[in-house]
């Protein structure tokens, strides 16, 4: 059943948080309000189970009306079509799916709702919401979840977003359950200030024999512990750059391929290579306590090159898996966890022979 009774949002004057879903549904519209059939009552459940009381955040949908068959496919057109309407700025739902003008009009609605309630943070419930509220494609919900970014919707640009997936999926995938609720709580987490915090960091690149040198001195002489990752070229087995962070505020990238040189060598002479590499050994060899991220396949490349990884304690890959097995143990999915980050490996630069 399709209805076009509309169905206004829910909006308590002191909310800081705003969840946004993507049309009502057969319950919602019947009883005249946002997620209150069986989607909303696993709403209910994730609320509960992330710390957040639905009665003091706010609830709408991109859509005040039930779509077509439930399905916003019914309200888009192709692109071939989008050519033909006269200053069309709205951004595609998806590759080859536009949403038609004259259903623009929801978007304006949801940013004036936005406006009138000025929350600290907004939580997309699904691929629908994250487009609606970022501009980004519907089908990127799985990359971009859990990463906070910024409203592109007139006149809320300064409002933050976090995406997860909408609680029909988890309906469907039960999985999600756990990734959903983590989600939340990192939103419960940004609703407390309006601003973006992010983590405060220093990254040396293109360094010297000099600047290794003295980031050795500086940083990494001191440490504790010392955390390693590598890039690597697995077609020419070849290690592309070694990175070390002293802590979370600072590391050093050490180069090893630079593209853009005729020989693709960033270090100008054979002789500066090797001492960069002896560099490394060192670091690596040394007493420090060291720390990485899906560790065994960073320590074989480094092996490969004779070198030797002494005092290795800790792989946080494994450290996440054995807290949290039910949740992915992928870097994208735990840096939308433990970081303040955008959702970075939607922009990784390919090389022009390499992964990463």
């Amino acid at each position: 059943m399709t209805a076009t009774n509309s169905v206004q949002g829910v909006f308590p004057p002191s909310a800081r948080m705003l969840l946004v879903g993507e049309a009502p549904g057969d319950e919602e519209v019947f009883r005249g309000t946002p997620f209150v059939g069986p989607s909303g009552k696993l709403l209910d459940s994730l609320l509960r189970v992330s710390g957040i009381d639905r009665a003091v955040v706010g609830v709408t949908n991109v859509f005040d009306v039930q779509l077509p068959g439930n399905d916003l496919a019914a309200w888009c057109a192709q692109a071939t079509e989008r050519v033909t309407w006269v200053q069309y700025r709205i951004p595609p739902v998806d590759r080859a799916m536009n949403l038609r003008p004259e259903f623009g009009r929801h978007l304006d609605r949801l940013a004036q709702e936005i406006v009138g309630l000025r929350p600290n943070i907004v939580v997309a419930l699904g691929g629908t919401a994250m487009w609606a509220l970022t501009g980004a494609l519907s089908s990127e919900v799985t990359k971009r979840r859990g990463a906070v970014t910024m409203c592109s919707l007139p006149g809320c640009t300064g409002v933050k977003v976090i995406p997860t997936f909408h609680p029909a999926f988890v309906l469907r995938s039960y999985k999600a359950f756990p990734i959903v609720a983590a989600d939340l709580i990192k939103a419960k987490g940004e609703e407390e200030f309006p601003e973006v915090r992010t983590t405060p960091r220093t990254l040396w690149v293109e360094p010297t024999l000099a600047d290794l040198r003295t980031f050795k001195e500086r940083y990494l002489d001191p440490a504790e512990m010392i955390s390693i990752d590598i890039e690597t070229i697995p077609k020419f087995r070849q290690i592309t750059c070694v990175g070390f962070a002293p802590s979370a505020g600072v590391s050093i990238c050490v180069p090893f391929v630079d593209w853009r040189r005729p020989n693709r060598c960033y270090w100008p002479t054979a002789d500066e290579e090797a001492q960069a590499w002896a560099w490394v050994k060192g670091v690596c060899e040394g007493p420090a306590a060291k720390l990485g991220q899906n560790f065994t396949y960073d320590f074989q490349w480094l092996w490969t090159q004779g070198i030797a990884v002494r005092n290795y304690v800790h792989d946080t890959r494994l450290l996440h898996h054995a807290l949290y097995p039910e949740l992915p143990k992928d870097l994208g999915f735990m840096g939308s966890m433990y970081a303040r980050e955008g959702a970075w490996k939607m922009f990784r630069v390919k090389t022009e022979k390499g992964n990463d």
